[in-house]
């Protein structure tokens, strides 16, 4: 893998880390588009769920699960499939993507409709640890050797 190209991957799934969990901003869309503040806060929990919370704000987290999903569709084709934790790793990744890609946007609509409780689930530590380490396994990989004819 070209130099440029591994620089993407790591830039790709930094900025997912930071953009999903680090910082951000809150807002509603209940009476249209109302910002409320921009955030930063470093946290160490990897995992953040609630059915319903007293913080009864959206946050700007599905900009980090873009970063994250284009990692994904980037190391697709650099994985060695044959590898059964690869396939395992990049499963988990991809599940934890969706899993937060359909909570936001049942909040976004319960938000709309006037129903949101403060539902949240915010897995951007972990997914970026996921994430780093498929960054890691391709970078130990070796090369595959074109076979001589």
């Amino acid at each position: 893998m070209m130099n440029g190209k591994k620089i993407a991957l790591l830039s790709l799934v930094i900025l997912g880390l930071l953009f999903s969990s680090v910082l951000g901003f809150d807002f509603n869309l209940a009476n249209g588009f109302e910002f409320h503040r921009f955030w930063f806060k470093p946290s160490l929990q990897l995992v953040d769920f609630a059915g319903s919370s007293p913080e009864q704000i959206l946050t700007s987290q599905l900009a980090g699960y873009a970063f994250y999903l284009l990692f994904g569709m980037l190391i697709f084709n650099e994985l060695d499939w044959s590898n059964r934790q690869n396939m395992v790793s990049f499963l988990v990744f991809v599940v934890l993507i969706a899993l937060v890609i359909f909570s936001d946007f049942y909040s976004f609509y319960q938000d709309l409709t006037h129903q949101f409780a403060g539902r949240h689930l915010r897995l951007g530590q972990l997914t970026g640890l996921i994430g780093l380490a498929l960054y890691a396994r391709i970078q130990r990989q070796q090369p595959v050797q074109p076979e001589a004819l």
